[in-house]
């Protein structure tokens, strides 16, 4: 049944531990040492086979293909729309320079592997979905710099 299908999509290990760190962050609590070790650790040791993973995938995957003014649209959206938006917020929110900065480069990383399984699950190799996450992890470094320089030589955030 559809709602089945809408609560497992929402409940998976990513989104229970989010909210789990979310409500540690409210409470307060200072982390135990062995809790910060481990996580750092952690952190670490997920970086290299995320990004040999990505690797992989893109390996497997053509550069060619999909319908171009659709992935060209998807690109877009996520390389400029997203951050354009995240701008506007930080501006609505009257955030902090760091904050604001931050939030903007996060909006212009590049496509999970979350989205991109999702498409093989749901059987769209090959198509715009997995062409805009090649394309976008392909030139992520780019657009990155780009924003940066954008931020940087316009002076964004910064109060006068």
């Amino acid at each position: 049944p559809f709602w089945k299908i809408l609560l497992r999509s929402y409940l998976n290990f990513s989104n229970i531990c989010i909210i789990l760190g979310i409500i540690w962050s409210a409470t307060g609590l200072k982390m135990p040492l062995f809790l910060a070790t481990f996580t750092n650790d952690h952190e670490k040791a997920v970086m290299s086979p995320g990004i040999f993973a990505i690797g992989a995938y893109m390996w497997d995957h053509p550069f060619i293909g999909g319908n171009p003014i659709e992935i060209t649209i998807y690109f877009l959206i996520h390389s400029v729309a997203m951050p354009l938006l995240a701008i506007l917020f930080c501006y609505a929110l009257n955030l902090d320079h760091t904050v604001s900065i931050i939030i903007v480069i996060i909006h212009t990383m590049p496509c999970g592997l979350i989205g991109y399984k999702m498409c093989l699950h749901y059987k769209l190799k090959l198509l715009s979905p997995t062409f805009t996450f090649f394309w976008n992890n392909l030139l992520a470094l780019p657009v990155q710099m780009l924003w940066c320089t954008i931020i940087n030589e316009t002076h964004l955030f910064q109060r006068k």
